[in-house]
């Protein structure tokens, strides 16, 4: 199974992804745009897991995230990976919120 490490965002920032990517998409050509249920933040893209490992995954994964701080991220802007001739990804680049 391919997995990654990713954070979910909350369903008020995915409602403003939608916003977003319903602008861009009007002066779009063609394109395959994203599901708003599948709005995340990649961090780590783990490939070909064997499902057997998943468990053993999850649980690390939740004692790492159990000792961590909550963060707040921004939005710094809109950026693209490139293709043959053509945008091929288009996403958001986030910095994490200083606070004081």
């Amino acid at each position: 199974m391919r997995m990654f490490i990713a954070i979910d965002f909350p369903r008020e920032v995915k409602h403003r992804i939608r916003e977003l990517q319903s602008l861009l998409r009007t002066d779009a050509n063609a394109g395959r745009w994203k599901y708003i249920d599948n709005f995340h933040l990649t961090l780590k893209f783990l490939g070909e897991v064997d499902t057997g490992k998943m468990s053993d995954i999850c649980g690390i994964l939740h004692s790492i995230c159990r000792d961590t701080a909550k963060f707040k991220l921004n939005v710094t802007h809109l950026d693209t990976f490139p293709g043959n001739g053509c945008l091929r990804v288009l996403y958001l680049a986030l910095m994490e919120k200083q606070t004081g």
